[in-house]
């Protein structure tokens, strides 16, 4: 649900926008129901969405995701549409943490409140105990979203990062962040050239251990001599083989590295519409099929998604525009590579 002024836009709204729009090849129906459902249930304040989907051929699993910004529940509260009850609100929409979570967002002195202006909620339906556990990415650097706040605004240095950190494992986990994974935020901190930036934290709670990983951004050539200094215990040749020559693709190099027991050899490599052109996003996800790490008809309609819808909202006629946002990530795991794509969708009341 997005605000506007004093008016919200519902989700529902949202959802029958887009749902004529995404190539049923990437997002079946089914998937597609499942995640509606999913959203239809979450409390009031969310402003944009977001579909994750498998490559490979023969994987039709879809994860959804949600961000919710912090100045956006601000102003939930101060209109009386949303009460500072998080943890029945998100109690009663199956997931669990969140509501502890969001209280320790909201909450004034906080680290989280203080530098993490959007969270990311991935609700893929894993479950420990029979509860559902979304994954948490807290923002922690929007320039990559907004360029003039890289202008604005200092990279956060590691002793910011790491009482972030700290306060998420409390409210998610209920114990202090393990000291391994603290030494391991602190070699990504620290190991970081000019220009590169962590933009943000994030935690899986159902995994045992429960995993974090940071998301990182690097200057174009830099990212070998970053692995290296932080430790990275994977192997070159192989992160070579597989991802070597995507840079010609993209304007920064955006890679997700695991911390959990310290730096681990899991790495993804992201494009993204705030790292490449769309024409590299296209040219990557055929280069994908081509090597085999996608289908050949997954990455075809990747590639030729527009995903953009200009017209009138029902009710009150204003004008909305429709907007995509697109990615590709490909994962080294110890099974073989593995590409992930993203769709996202957010409404944006425009005349243009």
């Amino acid at each position: 649900m997005v605000l506007v002024g004093d008016a919200k836009w519902e989700i529902e709204t949202t959802f029958r926008f887009a749902r004529p729009r995404l190539p049923l090849r990437l997002i079946g129906r089914d998937a597609f129901s499942a995640a509606s459902r999913r959203a239809y249930s979450l409390p009031e304040g969310s402003s944009a969405y977001f579909l994750e989907f498998r490559m490979a051929p023969g994987d039709e699993r879809v994860d959804f995701g949600v961000r919710y910004r912090s100045g956006d529940l601000d102003d939930y509260v101060r209109l009386g549409w949303m009460q500072e009850d998080w943890h029945r609100q998100w109690a009663l929409a199956g997931c669990e943490g969140v509501g502890t979570v969001m209280a320790a967002w909201r909450r004034p002195g906080s680290a989280l409140r203080a530098f993490v202006p959007h969270l990311w909620l991935e609700m893929d339906e894993a479950r420990l105990d029979g509860r559902t556990f979304p994954g948490f990415l807290f923002c922690v650097d929007t320039g990559m979203l907004q360029r003039r706040d890289r202008a604005r605004k200092r990279a956060l240095g590691y002793v910011e990062l790491l009482g972030i950190a700290q306060e998420a494992a409390r409210a998610i986990t209920g114990s202090p962040l393990p000291a391994v994974t603290a030494t391991a935020l602190r070699k990504c901190a620290e190991a970081l050239p000019p220009g590169g930036r962590i933009h943000h934290i994030s935690a899986m709670p159902s995994r045992i251990p429960a995993a974090w990983k940071v998301n990182v951004s690097l200057p174009n050539g830099c990212l070998p001599a970053y692995l290296d200094r932080i430790g990275w215990p994977g192997s070159k040749p192989r992160l070579d083989d597989v991802c070597g020559g995507y840079e010609e693709f993209v304007r920064s190099v955006k890679i997700d590295v695991g911390i959990s027991e310290g730096v681990s050899a899991s790495l993804g490599y992201e494009l993204t519409p705030f790292n490449s052109s769309p024409f590299g996003m296209i040219a990557a996800g055929l280069r994908l099929a081509r090597e085999g790490v996608a289908d050949t008809a997954k990455g075809k309609a990747f590639s030729t998604w527009t995903g953009q819808y200009r017209g009138k909202e029902g009710v009150t006629g204003m004008p909305i525009k429709l907007d995509r946002v697109s990615g590709l990530k490909i994962s080294l795991g110890e099974a073989g590579p593995v590409s992930k794509g993203y769709l996202g969708f957010y409404p944006v009341f425009s005349l243009k």
